[in-house]
């Protein structure tokens, strides 16, 4: 079995804030480690019933957020700018874990809830579908046959997932109260919970459906807020009152979601991550 773990930092146990997941930061660094090491035990999970393969996809901001120096030996990593959430994903993988998730943009309660930008994204559609990164993620994976099984984060990106992907296992490491608000479980805990449920994420590979947004071509709408209000705006803000906001519209169409993407963000001068 072949894992491909797609990683975020907000969905971490024992993060928060923003101030804990923007580079250059005081408490940057300790949320870099903590969110190594869920990957890491995503990663001992999956090997523990017989992976041969895990590469993770740091998808975080610069890209470049994992701790090398903790990082688990076998576990082979993508990093850097120019790729995308999809970069190496192929056929050849059978399962992928969204570590570290958290739900998108206008979620009531959500913590460090957004899509894309914190600062002005008020919701991304495919197809006419509103979704978050998690339901981005997963149409762009879907596209290649492969599965999301298994997601962490806190219980409002979890029940996200779940709505978009029955079936999906998931370790809620902590719950959100509001965007920068939650009541997190212990650090260990969340690590030895991630690790069980990945386990059972990679028996379930072929209970699990791929999730199909789109069939032939993709039409991408981006929700951008049309004041900015600065750097964490739309973060701040309930569905209700996100949805009162005028908005600009920014369209990107192509053949599958990466490409339809890519469109989009050259339209809002959004850089691709």
């Amino acid at each position: 079995m072949n894992v491909y773990i797609l990683s975020d930092m907000e969905g971490t146990a024992g993060i928060s804030i923003w101030d804990q997941v923007l580079e250059n930061q005081p408490k940057y660094e300790r949320s870099r480690q903590w969110m190594t090491e869920e990957i890491n035990a995503a990663a001992e999970g999956a090997f523990a019933v017989g992976a041969r393969l895990v590469v993770v996809n740091d998808d975080h901001l610069n890209a470049h957020n994992l701790d090398l120096n903790i990082l688990n030996p076998r576990i082979e990593y993508l990093m850097g700018y120019g790729k995308n959430a999809w970069t190496d994903l192929d056929d050849s993988f059978d399962v992928v874990f969204l570590i570290g998730a958290h739900a998108k943009a206008g979620t009531p309660e959500a913590n460090l809830r957004h899509t894309w930008s914190p600062q002005n994204w008020a919701d991304l559609r495919i197809n006419g579908c509103s979704v978050g990164e998690i339901g981005l993620i997963a149409a762009g994976a879907g596209e290649r046959g492969v599965p999301c099984t298994l997601v962490s984060g806190d219980d409002k990106a979890c029940k996200e997932a779940s709505e978009l992907l029955p079936g999906i296992i998931q370790a809620q490491v902590k719950r959100g109260l509001s965007w920068q608000v939650a009541r997190s479980i212990s650090l260990k805990s969340s690590r030895d919970l991630i690790r069980e449920k990945a386990k059972e994420a990679c028996r379930a590979s072929d209970k699990i459906k791929t999730l199909q947004l789109a069939t032939g071509s993709v039409d991408i709408e981006i929700l951008l807020l049309a004041e900015d209000h600065g750097p964490l705006y739309a973060s701040s803000l309930d569905l209700q009152d996100l949805m009162k906001k005028p908005v600009v519209r920014k369209r990107g169409f192509g053949p599958n979601v990466p490409e339809a993407l890519e469109i989009a963000l050259a339209a809002t001068a959004e850089p691709v991550k």
